[in-house]
């Protein structure tokens, strides 16, 4: 009998363990049993000679979430870069960021670029964190996701897109055509806007097209109280980041935000410039909606004249 020693460094935890494995001839009858536990992991993966911990979230230990900058902002198809950081409610000593299955960082920040695409539909890249304190005590991982929109402006089809951290996202594609009272959008017909609710309405300005007047996008309450929101126009979908507010003109917070567009030509002081043929995602979140309550609204569109 032959015996080799592996070290498989754990993922996330600054230890490692060592294994030792018997190979050997058996029998059509005989059976190897092996078992492993470490405190601190949940399970286990095994790739190669690489044997990856899964922490055990604790409880009480808090809460991180993933700060998202990314330049140009919105994101375009000629792709840019993308800034991550760590926000945790309680001091976190170590980090481990993913990109898919790919690691990508061990600090409380993380950084990556992003290609152009040329295809006709937008491409996701996912990153995740897991955080954990110097007793090992780690929170829930969490995940985050960047789209690269596509040259042609293919959106991502309606409830395919889900906000890390809320109850859950409505997903509205919003037809490029103006609503009226009796065609207008409404959240409670998307299951409801909740308080902890997020909302992605697509909008795809067409391709060649371009204004001849200024357009609109506005949200009023509609069975609701005056509840103040957060609302971005990105190429992210579930983007609320406010980095660009001052130049881009692109968030608006408020009991009823409202969006003047404008489609091609160059940026306006205070309006939002749409870029024909890219899809763009109007995200909006609750602040201050009672926990269990329902506070919904309506979606008024009126596209740019010339663009339709």
């Amino acid at each position: 009998m032959r015996f080799a020693r592996f070290s498989f460094p754990l993922f996330a935890l600054g230890y490692a363990v060592a294994i030792v494995a018997a190979t050997a001839t058996y029998s059509s009858d005989s059976r190897a049993d092996f078992s492993l536990s470490v405190v601190g992991c949940s399970s286990f993966a095994l790739s190669g000679n690489v044997l990856t911990c899964n922490p055990t979230p604790q409880s009480g230990v808090g809460t991180c979430s993933i700060g998202v900058t990314t330049t140009p902002s919105p994101m375009t198809s000629a792709g840019g870069s993308v800034a991550l950081s760590a926000n945790c409610t309680t001091t976190m000593t170590s980090f481990a960021w993913t990109k898919g299955s790919s690691s990508l960082g061990t600090t409380s920040t993380a950084s990556d670029t992003l290609p152009a695409n040329t295809g006709t539909s937008s491409v996701s890249n996912t990153y995740g964190l897991t955080a954990c304190n110097a007793s090992s005590q780690c929170v829930p991982a969490t995940s985050t996701t960047v789209f690269v929109p596509a040259a042609g402006g293919a959106p991502i089809p309606p409830g395919t897109i889900s906000g890390s951290g809320f109850n859950k996202t409505l997903n509205v594609d919003l037809p490029w055509t103006s609503t009226t009272s009796a065609s207008r959008i409404l959240t409670s017909n998307f299951g409801g806007f909740g308080a902890n609710d997020a909302m992605v309405i697509q909008l795809h300005p067409p391709a060649g097209a371009l204004s001849t007047a200024y357009g609109s996008v506005a949200l009023y309450e509609w069975g609701g109280g005056p509840i103040t929101r957060l609302a971005v126009i990105s190429t992210t979908p579930c983007d609320f980041s406010t980095a660009n507010a001052a130049t881009l003109y692109n968030v608006q917070k408020g009991n009823d935000p409202k969006f003047i567009l404008k489609v091609g030509g160059t940026q306006p002081i205070g309006y939002v410039l749409l870029q024909p043929g890219v899809t763009y995602y109007l995200n909006v979140k609750n602040s201050g909606c009672p926990t269990g309550s329902q506070c919904n609204m309506n979606v008024d569109f009126a596209p740019s004249p010339g663009t339709y």
